[in-house]
């Protein structure tokens, strides 16, 4: 028979909830791991798992994930290490202003994009970490971006990332939400600008003209073309 009531008490800290946040940020995780590997990121093709219980693979490189990182806030980050190497994702506290808004690790929209992140890069790179394309610029991080929204997406069923962390539930942290996304991919050049609708392009284009070789910029466009092929 059963004793009740549960009564749960977590240990005191001037922050209570990390600890319904860390189980949450490991629950994502595995729920994302389990889906992933329903679809082909298995052991031998490089996933994260602790364990590969002789499925091949190189084992022993679950994901390590930080909850609430004093490094950062108002973004998130996956470092992808070769398989067999642990990887790390750093989720951050989002802001607005001076006032502390909301945990990225209860938002299982940017949870899933840097999960992602990782995918694509030992994808990639066949088990490597180094051949997706490294920093803030450039045509090979900017797919990165793209392929981790579109997993969000997909994920969620919705055409917003970040909508729990930024509080913007039309087009959250991108400029854009994603369903009829208005740019096409040939617009990355940042000269034509093309318009998936062929109207003329807006105000937004000014920023889009401004940012076009940053890897978010490739990657919004990227997406933008998944979501509504």
């Amino acid at each position: 028979m059963p004793e009740g009531p549960c009564v749960v008490t977590f240990p005191a800290s001037t922050l209570p909830d990390i600890y319904p946040g860390a189980v949450n940020l490991f629950y994502f995780n595995n729920l994302i791991h389990d889906y992933l590997y329903s679809i082909g990121f298995t052991e031998p093709l490089w996933n994260f798992q602790q364990d590969n219980f002789g499925n091949g693979g190189a084992g022993s490189d679950g994901i390590s994930a930080n909850l609430q990182d004093g490094s950062g806030t108002d973004n998130s980050n996956f470092s992808t290490s070769d398989d067999g190497s642990y990887p790390r994702m750093q989720m951050y506290i989002f802001t607005d202003g001076s006032f502390r808004r909301s945990d990225g690790s209860l938002d299982f929209a940017v949870v899933a994009h840097e999960h992602y992140h990782g995918v694509s890069t030992r994808s990639v790179g066949k088990g490597a970490s180094g051949c997706l394309g490294l920093g803030l610029v450039g045509e090979p991080s900017g797919q990165g971006e793209g392929w981790s929204d579109y997993n969000a997406i997909s994920l969620t069923d919705n055409d917003a990332v970040g909508e729990y962390v930024t509080g913007d539930f039309a087009r959250a942290i991108r400029r854009l939400p994603y369903t009829n996304y208005r740019w096409s991919y040939g617009s990355v050049n940042g000269t034509s600008l093309n318009r998936r609708d062929g109207g003329s392009p807006d105000i937004v284009a000014v920023v889009f003209r401004s940012r076009h070789t940053t890897r978010v910029s490739f990657g919004r466009r990227l997406c933008g073309t998944c979501a509504n092929c």
